[in-house]
């Protein structure tokens, strides 16, 4: 936690009863994540949000969403990790990477998890070092 700004609780999991009120705050960053996945729209991810099938994370300033990380577990034959496989931040924002891999890094270790993994752009391996490229998803959509 050295050299973080003291921005105490400024990641955290939101609770299945707050991610209606946060709902309006929410979708309209998804546009840009969900514009290049074929596979989800926003309705989908609002049902696996209130169906715990995957879990919120939020950056908030006061009452302010200033990013989120929608996390699942994924389960494998060698265990079972925590997977982010949507993250967005409002443009006037500044995405607390450091505080999110610390949050969901302390989250899959009280789990149980071997680890944490990440969908999304090659970029992300320059924000987190510690990362291994293990390869791309190729999808052809008709």
């Amino acid at each position: 936690m050295d050299g973080l700004p003291a921005r105490l609780n400024s990641v955290f999991r939101v609770a299945v009863e707050n991610i209606a009120p946060l709902w309006p705050q929410i979708e309209p960053l998804l546009q840009e994540p969900l514009g290049i996945r074929p596979t989800h729209d926003a309705e989908d991810v609002r049902k696996l949000l209130l169906g715990q099938h995957c879990q919120l994370w939020a950056q908030m300033d006061g009452s302010r969403l200033e990013a989120f990380v929608i996390t699942e577990f994924s389960a494998f034959p060698k265990g079972v990790w925590v997977h982010a496989w949507l993250a967005a931040s409002d443009p006037e924002a500044q995405f607390d990477y450091w505080r999110f891999r610390d949050v969901l890094c302390e989250w899959a270790q009280a789990n149980n998890c071997r680890g944490v993994s990440a969908a999304g752009r090659v970029g992300w391996l320059k924000k987190y070092p510690e990362a291994k490229y293990e390869g791309i998803c190729v999808r052809m959509t008709f």
